[in-house]
């Protein structure tokens, strides 16, 4: 049985009522609330302020008078969640029964604070005044990665930059083409086309231009839009699959299959990933990924852990798998280069971001490197090598 394990961006607390997203009294009310709080992302860059640890950064939260002038501009949000344990606010919500619910806690929420063509610089310059007032600044995420606490709010910070990404790439319908809507709080997006009354309803945001009498007669004999029924996985966010697997030796317990890309640094290995394909399991698309890029065959799989990974948006599925064959063939040569490495190897590299100097990991004249604590490549790297008890070579079993 695995053990839990929580890595950087997991350990997100929020209830993300999905059942308020349509319920337009409750969001306006925690839109305006004193008590909620915003994260702001500029061209998902998130706004970040030094913490009280030396050499790290937090989210600089907002208040509503914070954003209101953004939004009133145009700035699109997103509704986060409820933080339930944060008991300064009470919503008296009405359910569609008849019934009444209660809900305590603090709403977050995301605010895009890109600057639009259409806001005549007022986003810009609301900006420039939240940097100067929070002591903070837009920073891109990745490159902080190291700085950031593993905590809730690096959590959610992830959410609302898969969400915020997720919106910015469907502006339009692949259906047919035409500019889509946010509804759901940021959560669905659907073709004006959807239905006559929405059409309607937002045209003017949608098309604002008068339409001449070609046009409108091209629209009426345009076939219905492939969003008009069911349920399609363009309308609403989603989260790719991405499986990451450490692969111990067939017969040498004590020797990991590590592999680097040539865009890599020097000396840099680690574990073999890849994105999983339809009709495909988790263990399947380990031994599909490991057998491409290294041409190893690989039997037991065994999971370890997962991680949001907001680039754009996946969610990695550690795992540590053992191989049943040893040669390597870099079949696709999607890898530069893949090698056996032993368990005194990789500690060695471990130990280099566990004992740092004050400039940083030690890694002059090492054999090998390996990536941060905050990816989840290190932690399986880490957990085989400290003999992880969720996964025993020497009871595996095909």
């Amino acid at each position: 049985m695995t053990q839990p394990f929580t890595n950087l961006f997991a350990g997100n607390n929020l209830n993300r009522l999905s059942i308020l997203r349509s319920n337009k009294t409750f969001l306006a009310a925690s839109l305006t609330s004193p008590y909620t709080r915003f994260i702001a992302l500029r061209a998902l860059d998130p706004l970040l302020k030094p913490s009280e640890s030396p050499k790290h950064v937090e989210i600089a939260w907002l208040a509503p008078a914070n954003v209101q002038g953004a939004i009133d501009n145009g700035a699109f949000v997103a509704l986060l969640g409820i933080d339930e344990e944060e008991e300064v606010e009470e919503f008296q919500i009405d359910k569609t029964d008849g019934e009444s619910m209660v809900m305590k806690g603090r709403v977050y929420w995301a605010v895009d604070m890109t600057p639009t063509s259409q806001d005549n610089g007022a986003i810009d310059r609301i900006n420039k005044e939240l940097e100067e007032s929070h002591g903070a600044q837009y920073s891109p995420l990745r490159q902080k990665l190291s700085e950031l606490p593993w905590s809730r709010d690096t959590a959610i910070l992830a959410q609302a930059r898969a969400i915020g990404d997720w919106n910015t790439r469907n502006q339009y319908c692949p259906g047919c083409g035409r500019k889509t809507v946010s509804e759901e709080a940021g959560y669905k997006r659907i073709c004006p086309r959807a239905s006559k009354d929405q059409q309607k309803a937002t045209a003017a945001s949608v098309d604002p231009k008068p339409k001449g009498e070609a046009q409108a007669l091209d629209e009426q004999q345009q076939p219905a839009c492939l969003s008009l029924s069911g349920v399609h996985n363009f309308q609403y966010p989603r989260t790719d699959p991405v499986v990451i697997v450490a692969i111990v030796h067939p017969t040498d317990p004590n020797k990991i299959l590590l592999g680097r890309q040539s865009r890599f640094p020097p000396g840099w290995y680690t574990c073999i990933a890849g994105f999983m394909e339809g009709g495909e399991t988790l263990e399947e698309a380990c031994r599909r990924e490991v057998w491409e890029e290294a041409g190893v065959k690989v039997g037991p799989v065994f999971y370890h852990s997962s991680q949001p990974w907001p680039f754009p948006n996946s969610i990695m599925l550690g795992c540590i798998g053992k191989a049943t064959t040893e040669e390597i063939d870099l079949g696709d040569q999607e890898l530069e280069d893949a090698k056996w490495f032993t368990r005194e190897q990789v500690l060695g590299a471990i130990s280099a971001y566990e004992s740092p100097s004050k400039d940083g990991p030690k890694t002059d004249n090492m054999q090998l490197r390996i990536p941060p604590p905050y990816a989840i490549a290190h932690q399986l790297i880490k957990a085989w090598a400290q003999r992880w008890k969720g996964y025993n070579v020497a009871d595996a079993k095909m």
